[in-house]
Order: structure tokens, then sequence, then C-alpha cells
């Protein structure tokens, strides 16, 4: 699946600070190509910033094909003349973001590991990348720092090789996930759905 044909993936993107991130050069690199992700200007990527639930939420709809132009958003703190309305009313009515509250969606706000990690599940599933397999026990040695959403998601996404841990065994449910992160998470996630398709 591409769902970004529209967009030419031959033109050149480089970003001069993401050498010191050999394991987040590819994704940033081909997903800018493609138009999921977009740099900060001056030919920086910034990949240590945090991920608003905006940006995430643009990304993830788009590389599972969940983007429905005539959604509606029950936000009131979100205008249909913002640049993400359609993206999280799209979202919103697949049922991705349940975690969070029906009425204000805060969208500006830095996204957690944990909710990236639901909400990327929840965008697979939703599409037929995976199959719902819910109550696995993640494999992380700080399980008990998680919400109770987030386990099953974790665990999933991990024996899929779309997210890993810290190099000391945790995951860290509650960080701040960054740009290089959220775009490591999204490259895996299209390639598996670009080979289940």
């Amino acid at each position: 699946i591409n769902h970004f044909n529209d967009i030419s993936s031959d033109r050149v993107i480089e970003f001069s600070d993401i050498s010191k991130y050999p394991w987040a050069q590819e994704p940033i690199t081909s997903l800018a190509k493609l138009g999921i992700v977009n740099g900060v200007g001056n030919g920086l990527f910034s990949p240590d910033n945090t991920v608003s639930r905006f940006e995430f939420i643009k990304m993830i709809t788009g590389v599972c094909g969940l983007v429905n132009k005539n959604s509606a958003s029950p936000y009131i703190d979100l205008d249909k003349t913002h640049w993400a309305y359609t993206y999280v009313a799209s979202a919103f009515e697949m049922e991705l973001l349940d975690i969070y509250s029906d009425k204000v969606f805060n969208g500006a706000a830095p996204i957690t590991r944990e909710e990236i990690a639901y909400i990327s599940a929840k965008a697979m599933v939703k599409s037929g990348v995976i199959e719902d397999n819910q109550n696995q026990i993640p494999l992380f040695n700080d399980t008990d720092k998680m919400s109770d959403f987030s386990p099953s998601a974790i665990a999933v996404l991990a024996s899929l090789n779309v997210i890993n841990g810290r190099s000391d065994g945790s995951f860290c449910p509650k960080d701040f996930a960054t740009r290089a992160e959220a775009a490591k998470i999204v490259y895996n996630v299209l390639n598996i759905a670009e080979n289940n398709f």
C-alpha cells in the first residue's frame, strides 16, 4: 500500500542533524520523501524533540490508510480549519483515541511511548494489517509503570519489532516519544502494512 501516491518519492531529502541517529536515518528520510514527516526548517529534523499528539495521529492514520475526509471531530478544542482536523477526526471515528477525553483532545501536548504503542496497535488492527491480539504480557522490566490500556499493545508491537525498549530492559512507557522514535515506529508499521497487502 502506498497512501502517498500523489507525492514524488524521487525528491532528495537531507537533514543535517540526524547523523548521530543511525537507526533512525533511513526511517526519517524515507518518510520525509513520502510526505509523512516533515523537517522543522533550515535543513533540520530535530530528532530529539518531542512529538505532539497532532503530529503522530497524522503519521499513523496516513500510513495505515485510515484518513477519511468526511470524518467529524467532537473535540471542542479542535477547529475544522486546523491542519490536523481530518486526521484527528478520522482517528476518533476509528476509535483510536479512546484513551483520551471525548471532549478535549489537547493535540499540542507531547505523546508518550505507551500512547504511541496503543494507538499504533489499534490502527494496525483497524486497517487489517494485524489481527487483534489481546492479553499479551510485554517482556520489559517496568510493566508495573504501564497504564492499564497499554501492556497488550506494547507486547504485540514488540513481538513485531515495531517498538523497542531501552538497553536496560525497560520500556519507559510514560516518557515522551522523540521525533526520531516516532519516525522509526511509523516506518516499521508502514513496512509491515506494505508486506501484508
